[in-house]
């Protein structure tokens, strides 16, 4: 019985080493199956054979001088071994009938060398003259380097082989592998040499991770250990962790496990991960490379000894330490998404790289603290500022004013506890009108402001020329005069006017570029003004119009008729809560009518980037 899992590995030197099938019974007949095919497992010719227990005294001319008989000698490699030990050869015919012969006389002890038997057998699979390795290595006009990678990557269609997978070159089966989840892409990597290495090269491309199920392919939840096994097998590739959806499976350990093994990391994402401040020590020591980093101060938590929360001042002195001691080492910080979790965090942003900084987002600033962020504001020369859930106050606008050149992003959304009859709010001084200054702003979040009114939307679309996107949801003090300036905007492409009661369709007839428009909630809105804008925008791409009142089956039916003499973009209309009952579609009109809504509409400017 053959025993394939058996080699003789141990007696031939790194460069030259063959995987060597040996017998344990010579006598059986099962021998004579193995030994009288003229093919490898995987169906190659066998061209090239070994030849083991050589006397140190055998020269090359006697080697090659014996073995001509059985046919021509196309490469004769003799190699001696130091000692007493016996040498061992290589030898390639020109065909593999004549390496038959041969292999049929050492089977039947006819050769001898010195007087001693020579023991010839086929050399491995992959040492064969027409595998797919050797026919690489032959390629011309590529340097040393490059045949190294044909080696292991590059395929020869012949007879044996034209059938299969293998004729697919390494950017159709990388393209094929990309639609994989990982846990089936780490199990391909056991079927050759060469999808290994393609696999390889795919991380070295692709170069992200995050822990989306669809990602994984588990059946189970992602935890800590699989993420580590990754980590381990591919952590010098990866620059981009997106840890953000861990449903509290993984926890502190991963963080420092990512800061250890993957210290290319570029992008880090780990909102939502519970961690410590030595998860952050980790990173600060490892991870000097860092250019966009998300974070949340509320999952940073301290450990005791037990096992346990712990919020003493020294533990939070430790944290806040530790996330100052890693802004200060990553100089080259251009992107920050910090939740403030209505701390004093002026400690660790006085640690930014104020040259690199150039995108930053605080979320819930207490408003104790903002005469402190302003301070570090007048520093930053910033392209996107998103500040979220503060009272309105007119210090930040005076703050970033050193940025009006730069900055083109520009989210101030309402605070969601703002009351405007409040006496402490009537007290601020808010003046919104000096947004208008920044003139090169492409875009624009005031949603649930109270002080957007029509004056400053005149004001803002004779000032902001640029503008692409637009978002002044729930601004209950402006009408349609104000919005018909905003849609003579030249360029603009996305305008959100959710839950405004003032506003109707009779100004939305006529924005050309216009590519999405959200109306929800709006009970004026009527189909005759949605139905001119279907048909003079024809780059209008979504449409939102739920929980609008007097949109009915009339609008559907006018939507189809204006799309019909559409060529190109295809129109999704998201009628969930309308009073429209039938739901006709087109080629180029789609009817959305789940409550659902997709996620990249509706964070449209809670994402955005430049």
């Amino acid at each position: 019985m053959l025993a394939w899992d058996d080699y003789y590995d141990s007696w031939t030197p790194d460069r030259h080493r063959e995987r060597v099938y040996h017998t344990k019974n010579f006598n059986t007949e099962e021998i004579c199956v193995y030994h009288g095919s003229q093919e490898t497992y995987d169906h190659l010719p066998i061209k090239k054979i070994l030849i083991a227990n050589i006397d140190q005294e055998i020269t090359y001319k006697e080697l090659k001088s014996t073995f001509s008989i059985y046919g021509e000698i196309v490469d004769c490699i003799l190699k001696k071994k130091s000692g007493k030990k016996k040498s061992y050869a290589f030898i390639t015919y020109d065909c593999d009938s004549e390496a038959q012969s041969a292999l049929d006389a050492g089977y039947k002890k006819e050769i001898r060398l010195n007087n001693d038997w020579v023991r010839v057998i086929p050399a491995a699979s992959w040492n064969q003259p027409d595998s797919i390795e050797n026919q690489a290595r032959k390629t011309k006009h590529l340097n040393e380097e490059e045949s190294k990678d044909i080696s292991i990557y590059n395929i020869i269609v012949t007879d044996e082989n034209k059938d299969t997978i293998h004729v697919l070159n390494n950017d159709c089966l990388m393209h094929i592998f990309m639609y994989l989840p990982i846990a089936d892409r780490v199990r391909i990597e056991r079927v050759c040499k060469r999808w290994k290495a393609i696999c390889e090269e795919f991380w070295r491309c692709n170069k992200k991770l995050d822990l989306k199920p669809i990602t994984w392919g588990l059946s189970e939840q992602i935890k800590a250990h699989h993420v580590y096994k990754v980590l381990h097998k591919y952590g010098t590739y990866i620059s981009n962790i997106d840890l953000s959806n861990n449903e509290n499976t993984i926890g502190n350990a991963t963080l420092i496990s990512i800061a250890k093994l993957c210290p290319n990391v570029q992008t880090v994402n780990i909102k939502g991960l519970k961690h410590s401040s030595s998860g952050i020590k980790a990173l600060a020591d490892n991870c000097i490379n860092i250019k966009k980093l998300i974070i949340s101060l509320s999952d940073g938590q301290n450990f005791t000894n037990k096992g346990k929360y712990s919020n003493t001042p020294t533990a939070n002195d430790t944290y806040i330490k530790e996330i100052s001691r890693l802004f200060s080492k990553n100089r080259e910080l251009q992107y920050l998404d910090l939740n403030c979790d209505r701390l004093n965090v002026i400690e660790f942003l006085l640690c930014l790289p104020v040259k690199s900084v150039k995108k930053l987002i605080l979320r819930n600033i207490s408003y104790f603290y903002i005469s402190d962020v302003c301070t570090v504001l007048q520093k930053l020369q910033l392209q996107l500022l998103s500040i979220n859930n503060i009272p309105p106050n007119s210090s930040i606008i005076d703050a970033i004013m050193p940025s009006a050149k730069n900055l083109k992003i520009l989210q101030i959304p309402g605070y969601k506890c703002f009351n405007p009859s409040d006496e402490r709010i009537q007290s601020l001084s808010f003046d919104l009108t000096r947004i208008c200054e920044f003139n090169n702003l492409t875009v624009l979040n005031l949603k649930n402001n109270y002080y957007v009114d029509d004056d400053f939307l005149i004001k803002l679309s004779d000032k902001c020329k640029l503008l692409l996107k637009i978002n002044i949801g729930f601004c209950h003090y402006m009408t349609n005069k104000g919005l018909k300036c905003v849609t003579t905007l030249p360029k603009l492409q996305v305008l959100l006017i959710d839950g405004i009661k003032n506003i109707s369709d009779e100004v939305l007839t006529n924005i050309p570029e216009l590519q999405t428009l959200s109306c929800t909630l709006c009970d004026n809105i009527h189909y005759a003004g949605l139905t001119t804008l279907i048909t003079t925008s024809e780059k209008l791409k979504n449409l939102y119009v739920c929980f609008c009142k007097l949109i009915t089956n009339d609008f559907l039916d006018a939507a189809l008729e204006a799309t019909k003499y559409r060529k190109n973009t295809v129109l999704t209309v998201f009628v969930y809560g309308t009073r429209i009952t039938k739901f006709t579609e087109s080629s180029f009109l789609k009817i959305y009518k789940y409550d659902e809504l997709p996620m990249d509409e509706c964070e449209l400017f809670e994402h955005e980037e430049i």
